[in-house]
């Protein structure tokens, strides 16, 4: 049984971690494979010593110990099972949970495989399994990870391009989660994980936007910026930049900004009517945008208001121009998304155009 290995675990995991063993056997493409590629791993069962992985690596007390650790300073950081989960299939295709000395600053280092020279730690604090597994989390948590699915936080944190890489480690991160706490959840599809965070993202469903609701959402763009929009889009907009990423453009930008905000630009874009804020303010009480230096929406008219609206930027550069491929698939794509261009502007997309 699974639980039968905890023991061996904890009477040998002290003196795996306190000598900081450092194995390095020979990695081929950064991981190690031993043995014959087993059948499709069953989540809903722990692993055993002499157990191997889906790609038929052995599993070993040392990948137990460091698996515990990974699990057990997710706890401590309340991170949930998402999180460890995460963390686990990041580890396993990497190293397959062996602690690796890198050769140089410059070399994968620890249980992560984190470079030294990127800014993770120095190889000495990176071949401590609990700090390596700190700065990864501290690390994921600069993303949505607890609404992206896990194979895409794994690739976010560990700079990798592949993400299928984790996402096909993702039933062994269940099943070693699952050796050390049985309760865990068998699917990867469940509803349960984390009251519903699921280790799979839901898909986005993307339906027409209702009128604004006054919450404001935070996506974290795969430019990894955040966006901030209205809850009524922030659905579509999540496909649209997911898909958009799929077809190789990586959309940011600005959607919502405060009436505050809108004044300010008034002034700063030379707008006749200067600085006019008062109580009882109406929108007619200011000059037409198209008077402006840079044409600017009068305040209480703006879509950015509501957050209904982006100014998207895409390879490093506002969209200013209709030959722009950025621009281009936008004006191909935005639409199944209910965004639509204002035309005197390509750079802006909004519910209705304007």
């Amino acid at each position: 049984m699974a639980v039968s290995v905890l023991k061996l675990i904890r009477s040998s995991m002290m003196r795996i971690v306190s000598a900081k063993l450092l194995f390095v056997p020979l990695i081929v493409g950064f991981f190690t494979v031993v043995g014959s590629t087993s059948a499709v791993a069953n989540p809903c069962t722990g692993f055993d010593l002499a157990d191997r992985f889906s790609d038929g690596v052995l599993v070993t007390n040392q990948t137990l110990a460091h698996a515990k650790i990974i699990i057990d300073t997710g706890e401590a950081l309340n991170l949930g099972e998402k999180g460890q989960v995460v963390a686990l299939a990041a580890a396993i295709p990497t190293t397959h949970l062996r602690n690796f000395a890198g050769a140089s600053a410059n070399s994968p280092t620890g249980i992560f495989g984190q470079i030294p020279a990127a800014g993770w730690g120095t190889s000495e604090e990176l071949v401590d399994p609990e700090f390596a597994t700190k700065a990864f989390y501290e690390e994921m948590k600069r993303f949505q990870w607890r609404t992206l699915p896990v194979a895409e936080v794994a690739r976010l944190v560990q700079g990798n391009e592949r993400s299928t890489l984790y996402a096909n480690a993702e039933r062994d991160a269940v099943r070693m989660l699952k050796t050390f706490k049985p309760g865990t959840t068998c699917s990867l599809e469940s509803t349960n994980l984390d009251a519903g965070m699921g280790l799979t993202n839901p898909e986005p469903v993307v339906s027409r936007p209702s009128k604004p609701v006054g919450e404001q959402v935070t996506i974290r763009t795969f430019r990894g910026t955040d966006l901030v929009v209205d809850k009524s889009i922030a659905d579509n907009v999540r496909a649209l930049l997911r898909d958009a990423h799929a077809d190789g453009f990586n959309f940011y930008g600005f959607g919502w900004r405060s009436h505050l905000r809108q004044h300010e630009l008034r002034l700063i874009n030379d707008c006749p009517d200067g600085w006019i804020h008062t109580a009882n303010e109406n929108p007619f009480m200011f000059a037409s945008p198209s008077r402006c230096r840079i044409p600017t929406a009068r305040p209480g008219t703006s879509n950015h208001e509501t957050g209904q609206a982006i100014d998207f930027r895409c390879k490093g550069r506002l969209i200013r121009s209709r030959s722009d491929v950025c621009y281009q698939w936008l004006a191909r794509n935005a639409s199944k998304y209910y965004l639509f261009n204002l035309p005197s502007e390509p750079w802006h997309w909004s519910v209705n155009g304007r």
